[in-house]
């Protein structure tokens, strides 16, 4: 067995790869392929970029239904699903700079239209981004046959498909999110992966005392320092529930994960005790 390792940069992070096969030449030409469909799905969907797609809907929406194609109607309805399911802990839909009640934007699935409330509304998926590029990068390993593989975006949304070069499932670690030394940054905890998918969310980002992530029962973002990692079957799955869940903050991400537990997924929370890092799995 051969193995590769390729990266490409979109979605401001690094997406790398490693991809196990009998031959060398095939995964390059699927590796090439996964990045030029991550790429495509930069162009889609980030809110910085003028020409996506989203800054698009996000320019006109507020004056009438903006048609979008079957691909991202798809992914709104998920994600509008997601918001419900979730108690709007999870959103894609800001306004300004705080969260924006998800009926401010009118969804209509037969004639594949978004609009929105006001101006001031808009779209902004962030890391469900990167989630959905790497099921679809799955996708593309299961097109090709390749069934052996491990991918990432950034390090906080992880992929993992068959076994690593010794047949033995794929261990990650979880370490402190928020030290930017990342070679040197303690490891909490070791998972196994197996045809899964995870996602960690962190409230503050190295050196910063705002978070992006906003609690919806107040309308502010979080400032006190927590994280949370969650397995689960897809990486789509496990970007909207590491968001939702650290939204809640732990007594409410227990009682949620214990109430909507299903199937092959876990939830681990740390937080901070007498200035160090602590991992409990919920």
């Amino acid at each position: 067995m051969h193995s590769i390792v390729r990266s490409c940069d979109a979605m401001a992070t690094r997406f790398e790869m490693q991809l196990i096969g009998d031959d060398d030449e095939h995964l390059d030409a699927v590796a090439h392929a996964i990045a030029a469909e991550i790429e495509r799905l930069d162009r889609l969907l980030s809110r910085f970029d003028p020409r996506s797609e989203v800054s698009r809907i996000n320019r006109l929406a507020a004056r009438e239904p903006v048609i979008v194609d079957a691909e991202l109607c798809a992914l709104l309805v998920t994600c509008v699903e997601a918001a419900k399911t979730t108690g709007n802990f999870f959103s894609i839909v800001a306004q300004d700079h705080h969260l924006a009640d998800p009926m401010a934007i009118e969804l209509d699935t037969v004639h594949r239209t978004v609009a929105f409330a006001s101006a001031a509304v808009r779209l902004d998926f962030g890391a469900i981004g990167k989630g959905y590029a790497l099921d679809r990068a799955a996708e593309i390993l299961h097109t090709y046959g390749v069934e052996s593989a491990l991918l990432h975006g950034g390090t906080s949304s992880i992929l993992a498909l068959g076994t690593d070069l010794e047949g033995q499932p794929w261990r990650v670690g979880i370490a402190e999110p928020w030290i930017d030394a990342r070679p040197t940054r303690p490891e909490l905890a070791r998972v196994t992966l197996l045809d899964q998918a995870m996602s960690t969310s962190a409230a503050l980002a190295p050196d910063r005392t705002e978070s992006d992530i906003f609690d919806p029962t107040t309308g502010r973002r979080l400032t006190a320092q927590c994280s949370c990692s969650v397995v689960a079957p897809t990486v789509t799955e496990a970007e909207i529930l590491s968001t939702a869940l650290l939204a809640m903050g732990r007594q409410q991400a227990a009682a949620y994960t214990e109430l909507h537990r299903k199937g092959p997924c876990a939830v681990a929370w740390i937080s901070v005790e007498n200035g160090a890092a602590k991992l409990a799995w919920l």
